[in-house]
């Protein structure tokens, strides 16, 4: 072969490999075109999952302030009817304690019966049971004197009896 054939050949084979390696290079960028592509739309969706999951958590933060701040104002009122209760249940149980030396003064009076028709006396050991069935006890009269019972002895006009 001549030199210039050769040189023919060699520049032949030259821009073969040019050529090749282009379109080498040509296939490589559309895959990585393509792949960037993909990646772009699924970067694009969870971009827009992102701000929906954010706004939902915006939400739900907002709901939880409102929970708990309703939790704070129902725990008040629970402590307020708590205390409405207690004052309730010592009200109620002063005027049983009340109405208990009402009647034993009455019994030992001989002046009270549950039937006006039907005179019945309610002695002193009926009235230590309906004390015990409350869990009341039975005071002594000097006690209710100084326990809180006045308003009430006061208001239905009773005087303490002085044995029973």
């Amino acid at each position: 072969m001549s030199s210039s054939a050769g040189r023919r050949t060699s520049t032949h084979f030259a821009v073969q490999r040019q050529t090749d390696a282009l379109l080498e290079f040509e296939t490589f960028k559309r895959k990585y075109l393509g792949i960037n592509k993909h990646i772009t739309k699924l970067n694009s969706t969870l971009s827009v999952r992102i701000e929906a999951l954010n706004a939902q958590l915006s939400e739900l933060a907002v709901e939880n302030l409102q929970l708990r701040a309703q939790n704070i104002h129902l725990s008040g009122q629970l402590s307020r009817e708590r205390e409405k209760t207690r004052r309730v249940l010592n009200d109620a149980e002063a005027a049983v304690r009340v109405l208990v030396v009402f009647l034993s003064h009455a019994a030992s009076l001989d002046q009270f019966s549950l039937n006006p028709h039907a005179p019945r006396l309610i002695p002193c050991s009926t009235l230590r049971t309906i004390c015990a069935t409350f869990s009341l006890g039975f005071p002594p009269a000097e006690s209710l004197a100084t326990n809180g019972w006045s308003p009430y002895r006061t208001r239905l006009g009773i005087t303490l009896p002085n044995t029973c």
